[in-house]
């Protein structure tokens, strides 16, 4: 696909003209390079680009992508260290720094975490999580839980 082709589907399919991005998965690969033209040129035609994202990117990539970026829904799996390395083989740090970089470009950010009970749960983290995006990413930032519910039989 090129990168003209989304742009003009999602003019044609909205009156809001905005593209979003969704965060790569295995079955869903991501390509920094095409998100970027893509947006470019969205961006050059009027057309907002969000990115729904792990937070999991490079500072030099964000700041790459800052001036076409206009939005950003951030998944933050959790407000542990432990949880990002045990279950993300990540680091939270860096979903933080991310977070604060978004804020200080002047990308729209809106966080969203889904409670997990037994593992995110936590009273104490939870409140952690609410004073970080409050104090680090301002209370102006729109923070989304929502509650994990297991499939049913």
């Amino acid at each position: 696909m090129r990168p003209q082709a989304p742009r003009r589907s999602s003019k044609q399919r909205s009156g809001q003209a905005a593209a979003a991005y969704p965060t790569p998965t295995p079955n869903r690969p991501f390509f920094f390079e095409f998100a970027l033209d893509t947006a470019t040129l969205a961006h050059a035609k009027g057309i907002r680009n969000v990115f729904v994202t792990n937070g999991y990117m490079t500072l030099e990539a964000l700041q790459q992508i800052s001036p076409v970026l206009d939005a950003a829904n951030v998944d933050l799996k959790a407000f542990t260290p432990k949880y990002y390395k045990d279950f993300c083989g990540a680091k939270l740090e860096h979903v933080q720094g991310t977070l604060r970089h978004m804020k200080t470009l002047g990308v729209f950010v809106e966080v969203t975490t889904l409670i997990v009970p037994g593992l995110n749960d936590d009273p104490d983290e939870l409140k952690a999580l609410a004073a970080f995006m409050v104090n680090d990413l301002g209370s102006d930032t729109p923070g989304i839980s929502a509650a994990f519910t297991p499939p049913t039989g």
